[in-house]
C-alpha cells in the first residue's frame, strides 16, 4: 500500500494538483505572450495551438482537487468516529 493513510494520499493529490495547475498556467502565459507578439494570423493560430488540450489538463486538475477533498473528508470522518 503506497499511502498509509488518507492524509498522505490527499497530500499526494494536492502536490499533483499544484504541478498540473503550474503547467496549465505556464502554457496559458506562453500563449498570451505569443498572441501579444504575433504579427500574422499564422502566429496567432500557433499561439492558440499552445493551449489546445488545456481543457483536458483542467479536467485532470478538477479530478485531483475532488479526490483530495474526498480523502480529507473521509480522514476527518474517520478521526471523528475514533473520538
Amino acid at each position: 500500500m503506497p499511502y498509509p493513510n488518507d492524509r498522505d494520499a490527499a497530500r499526494a493529490n494536492l502536490n499533483a494538483l499544484a504541478y498540473v495547475l503550474h503547467d496549465a498556467s505556464r502554457r496559458a502565459e506562453e500563449a498570451a505572450t505569443m498572441i501579444s507578439n504575433s504579427t500574422s494570423q499564422g502566429e496567432q493560430n500557433q499561439a492558440i495551438g499552445a493551449v489546445i488540450g488545456l481543457d483536458a489538463t483542467l479536467d485532470t486538475a478538477l479530478a485531483l482537487f475532488k479526490a483530495a477533498l474526498a480523502l480529507t473528508a473521509r480522514s476527518l470522518a474517520s478521526a471523528a468516529g475514533r473520538k
